[in-house]
């Protein structure tokens, strides 16, 4: 592991998130296991419209020399929200990527980016 992967994911540690890297060779293995996933079905057709359509299995063209990925969990809370239906107080349930998503994948890319500024790193979203 490279001095620059390190101190990226001591730095999303530090930021309560998990993160690790994956050659990009690995992206054809990716491939396969999600297109049968699709193809049957089973992933719900928003977060497929929402995260996955367009998705390259390639560097993408910004950084066609890219050696890695960075994959990077971060923890998003749920959001309940309250409405009024004919008259009624209810409360539901908002699953965290429908509510701020973007603006997360966003401030990853930032950390990301601050945190390799030293060393020359360059980051793109995997997903348009």
């Amino acid at each position: 592991m490279s001095r620059l992967s390190r101190k990226i994911l001591v730095g999303l540690a530090a930021k309560g998130w998990v993160g690790g890297t994956v050659p990009m060779s690995r992206l054809s293995y990716l491939r396969n296991d999600l297109d049968p996933l699709l193809q049957q079905g089973l992933v719900h057709n928003e977060v497929r419209d929402a995260y996955l359509n367009g998705f390259s299995y390639e560097a993408p063209p910004q950084l066609p020399d890219a050696r890695s990925i960075i994959v990077v969990a971060v923890p998003q809370p749920r959001l309940r929200v309250h409405f009024t239906c004919e008259g009624r107080d209810v409360a539901a349930i908002v699953p965290p990527t429908y509510a701020n998503a973007w603006t997360v994948m966003n401030g990853v890319k930032a950390a990301l980016e601050a945190m390799a500024i030293d060393e020359g790193g360059r980051f793109e979203r995997a997903s348009p």
